[in-house]
């Protein structure tokens, strides 16, 4: 095996073990009650537009099936836990029955002035 493949194996391993790293983020995401307010919604969004225009560089300029396959599995990973968060925060139901002990979640700005 010459180096080239070798690198050409390793990109597509490393690919996929960093999409199969948002698996744990969206879990956190799927399992969470309290509206998502310690994750930042500004990040996924930049993250979002970032794999767009991966996407489509990949489509357009790159054109190597394996980039072009791998930059659409970290859209939809990244869309699927953007989109979760966006549910989390404004369309889940938080629930009202906290412990006396759990600390409030922290109220929205608009709720605070």
């Amino acid at each position: 095996m010459d180096w080239q493949s070798l690198l050409t194996t390793a990109y597509g391993l490393a690919g996929a073990v960093g999409i199969a790293a948002y698996l744990p983020q969206f879990w956190a995401l799927w399992k969470d009650n309290t509206g998502s307010r310690n994750v930042p919604l500004s990040t996924w969004i930049l993250w979002g537009l970032q794999t767009i225009t991966y996407v489509l560089y990949a489509v357009f300029v790159n054109r190597d099936p394996m980039f072009i396959g791998i930059m659409l599995a970290t859209l939809v990973a990244t869309h699927a836990c953007l989109w979760m968060l966006i549910y989390n925060r404004y369309f889940r139901p938080v629930p009202h029955n906290r412990r006396a002990n759990d600390p409030k979640p922290t109220p929205l700005i608009n709720d605070r002035y």
